[in-house]
């Protein structure tokens, strides 16, 4: 049985003048988050699933701070969330897309069972 905290990291803004960073703002203990895009001012982040948690899209302040939850996804969902090899995380019209970056056309029963996309909404 592992003793070690789950990774986590923090979000850090920079002023793009001087390169000094301005503030930063850590993710949820134990979380990983992932920069999305701006929208209406605010940050949006993915908080990657877990083995034990689903992930969620995240705003945070043009100030740093504290992050709110926007769309948490389901419970049992974080299986599916991790099985993608790579992905790409979207978010439009409060849905959330995570998009397979990978996706293979051989005709072997592995690359058929793929995961290529999962969306989430309210």
């Amino acid at each position: 049985m592992s003793t070690a905290a789950p990774p986590t990291n923090k979000v850090i803004a920079f002023d793009l003048g001087t390169g000094v960073p301005k503030w930063t703002a850590n993710a949820p203990v134990g979380r990983v988050v992932s920069p999305i895009r701006m929208e209406d001012g605010k940050l949006l982040l993915h908080q990657e699933a877990r083995h034990d948690m689903p992930g969620a899209i995240l705003s945070l302040p043009p100030t740093g701070g504290t992050a709110s939850v926007l769309l948490q996804h389901p419970e049992g969902a974080n299986r599916i969330e991790n099985d993608f090899y790579s992905k790409d995380i979207r978010y439009e019209g409060g849905r959330s897309f995570i998009l397979g970056k990978r996706v293979n056309s051989g005709m072997d029963k592995k690359e058929t069972e793929q995961m290529t996309a999962l969306v989430f909404s309210k």
